[in-house]
């Protein structure tokens, strides 16, 4: 009975003791994030300073265009004034109101309207409009740009995670020979040698292991650096490596040029940089014409006023010509006509770098494509060769360097293949951003 009670509470103890552990471990756990990789695009967009200043920029030039605008609206303004004086206002110069030292009261509401400035206004909108535009297309710009990081940071962390895995089996594999080879040495069956051997490429698999989770460590920093994240590096990925739906054999380069040239926002960017320039300069080539305006004016003046001048009011045209301004707008009219040659270089330049980027995707796509044929085969042919090495081993017709080069090129042939599909993968992600189209519509 006592030997009963004993287990009893030996068991109530140990269940006890699994319960403190699930009760530790459970936070361990729940503390490890997992994203998706729209998840990281998602936060790398929301997070990434650069897009936020971009956006600012957006605003401002939205802001900008209301400000170009407001000359067509009436502009209202009020002054008033009190005072003592023996000459007040508007009575300057009536004889029977002068020397008079008598506290005096005046208000007046004016107004302007723009009526006709051969178009300057209308062109200032739509500078602004062109330049609104720009900063648009640079937001979109710079959102491919930093979406195709993190989507080359998200691969990179699932292949050093994936490598890791590999190392690791390697170090099991190694173990595993090196253990079979210890018992063959014991018995007298396989030299000493076999046994150094094997121990050398265990540590030699070991290290690789270390460089397998410092590169994996490195990645996930980078990851999180672009995703503007800081402190947050015990999280994991959902990988979503697929198959490419469409292959460069299914592409034409000439079609995808000129999608990209319709498509990328860098050309867009430049294109309304370009109409901003051309506007700004017709802008400025109609400012040496004169402008035609409405005024008026309504007011009182108090106290001691007699009914006509306290209460006045004033209507009528007005049109300002700055004929001469020191040749200041001539030479403004060079720098904007000057601005509007770089612009159109700019996007002749721009058009050229977007068409090498194409080539470069496509062509870098089409070798991604044969890299991981040929690397899958050669994992194909490593793993049989590994096989037939451990049977010839076993059998004592092959040696121990047979067999731990089997090994070793079986574990290389195996992270060549996972270079080769995560680097698909890359080149997949570079066309797309490349001709800004997702890869299904590049038929």
């Amino acid at each position: 009975m006592k030997r009963t009670s004993n287990l009893l509470v030996a068991a109530l103890l140990l269940a006890a003791a699994a319960r403190a552990a699930a009760q530790d471990a459970a936070p361990a756990a729940s503390t490890t994030t997992v994203w998706t990789i729209e998840d990281v695009e998602r936060l790398a967009i929301e997070n990434n300073p650069d897009v936020k200043t971009a956006l600012a920029n957006v605003a401002a030039a939205r802001a900008v265009i209301g400000e170009a605008a407001s000359v067509y609206v009436p502009h209202l303004s009020a002054d008033a004034q009190t005072m003592r004086t023996t000459l007040p206002q508007p009575s300057v110069g009536l004889t029977p109101y002068l020397g008079q030292a008598e506290p005096y009261t005046w208000g007046t509401v004016s107004f302007q309207q723009t009526l006709f400035d051969f178009g300057k206004g209308l062109e200032d909108i739509l500078a602004a409009r062109g330049a609104r535009r720009a900063q648009e297309e640079q937001l979109s710009a710079l959102r491919n740009d930093l979406v195709l990081a993190v989507q080359k940071a998200f691969y990179d962390v699932s292949l050093t995670t994936k490598l890791v895995g590999v190392a690791q089996r390697g170090v099991d594999r190694f173990k595993e020979t090196t253990r079979d080879a210890g018992l063959l040495v014991k018995t007298g069956v396989r030299p000493p040698f076999d046994l150094t051997e094997a121990n050398v490429d265990l540590v030699s698999a070991r290290l690789e292991l270390i460089k397998a989770e410092n590169a994996r460590d490195l990645a996930k920093v980078a990851l999180l650096n672009l995703m503007g994240l800081r402190g947050r590096a015990n999280f994991d990925l959902v990988d979503s490596t697929q198959t490419p739906s469409v292959t460069t054999g299914q592409m034409s380069l000439d079609h995808l040029v000129d999608e990209a040239m319709d498509l990328r926002p860098e050309i867009r960017r430049d294109a309304a940089s370009l109409q901003a320039a051309r506007s700004n300069l017709a802008s400025g080539e109609v400012s040496l014409l004169p402008t035609l305006q409405a005024q008026g004016w309504t007011g009182g003046f108090e106290p001691n006023y007699p009914e006509s001048l306290s209460r006045a009011w004033g209507i009528g045209l007005a049109a300002s010509w700055n004929f001469f301004d020191g040749l200041y707008t001539p030479f403004r009219i060079r720098e904007l006509s000057a601005r509007r040659d770089a612009a159109t270089a700019q996007l002749d330049k721009e058009r050229l770098a977007v068409e090498q980027d194409v080539s470069n995707a496509y062509l870098n796509l089409g070798r991604a494509e044969q890299n991981r044929d040929v690397a899958e085969e050669a994992l194909v042919f490593a793993k049989e060769n590994l096989d037939l090495g451990q049977k010839r081993y076993a059998a004592g017709v092959g040696t121990i360097l047979e067999l731990l080069i089997a090994e070793t090129s079986e574990f290389n042939a195996e992270a060549e293949e996972l270079r080769a599909v995560y680097g698909l993968s890359t080149s997949v992600k570079a066309l797309e951003t490349a001709v800004n189209l997702p890869l299904e519509n590049m038929k």
